[in-house]
């Protein structure tokens, strides 16, 4: 039992709220709306419970178990699908992250689809150059939602840093995965914008997680300030000076 030291009980019917180990929190007997989990006495005439928090329970869920699977058709594409697992775990989001090849691994498709339903995963992002089947593929296969992320570019299987350039500049993936058949929707985020695949995700854990769409309007709102510090800088500098600092060499 956690040691509480002495409460003074607040007015019959009212809930107080502290925390001892970011887990609970206590509440009066008369508003439970969460599993009891013992009770110790304050007063004989005020007993008061421990509950489940449920906003920190639910972080734990999505910090503690991957609601989130990355999928992508090659190792290459890992330099710009890397951007997506880099925003989820900003927000401690985990992930599990995976390649499956449409066309190499085709029996992988069904498998990781079950797979993905049997974890409980809330979203799947795709990734995938040139003909790009994977996004679509997986999204035949399961009701999960699938966000695809069309890659430009890649690296040579050789070991080569230099990157290649998919012959029609990504154009060819963002159609590719755009333009699915009616019954089979893929959400798509613009070529190699891997990062707003991760944005969507997080927008659609939202939906169950109050903190995280409390971390979501942070995050708007300091991207606001960006913006606006950037723009009285130029306009105390001049957009002359401004760009001169700003992309200087």
């Amino acid at each position: 039992m956690l040691s509480m030291g002495t409460l003074d009980p607040p007015p019959h019917g009212k809930t107080i709220a502290y925390r001892f180990d970011k887990i609970w929190s206590v509440t009066s007997p008369d508003r439970l709306p969460y599993f009891s989990a013992g009770i110790w006495n304050a007063s004989p005439s005020f007993p008061l419970t421990f509950i489940k928090n449920p906003i920190l329970h639910r972080h734990v869920a999505y910090s503690k178990k991957a609601l989130v699977g990355i999928i992508m058709g090659s190792s290459s594409d890992s330099k710009v699908m890397h951007a997506a697992a880099e925003i989820l775990d900003e927000f401690g989001v985990k992930h599990e992250d995976q390649i499956v090849s449409a066309h190499r691994t085709p029996t992988r498709l069904e498998d990781y689809a079950k797979h993905a339903e049997r974890e409980g995963f809330k979203v799947i992002i795709a990734g995938a150059g040139g003909s790009a089947h994977l996004p679509g593929m997986i999204a035949s296969h399961t009701i999960i939602p699938v966000i695809g992320v069309p890659i430009m570019v890649y690296n040579d299987k050789g070991g080569q840093d230099k990157f290649k350039f998919s012959a029609f500049g990504g154009l060819d993936s963002l159609l590719s995965i755009s333009e699915m058949p009616t019954g089979s929707p893929v959400v798509t985020v613009g070529v190699n914008k891997a990062a707003n695949a991760g944005l969507y995700a997080l927008k659609i854990l939202a939906n169950e997680h109050p903190d995280l769409r409390r971390r979501l309007k942070g995050y708007k709102v300091e991207q606001h300030r960006s913006v606006m510090k950037e723009s009285e800088e130029m306009r105390r500098l001049g957009l002359a000076r401004f760009a001169t600092k700003r992309f200087k060499k």
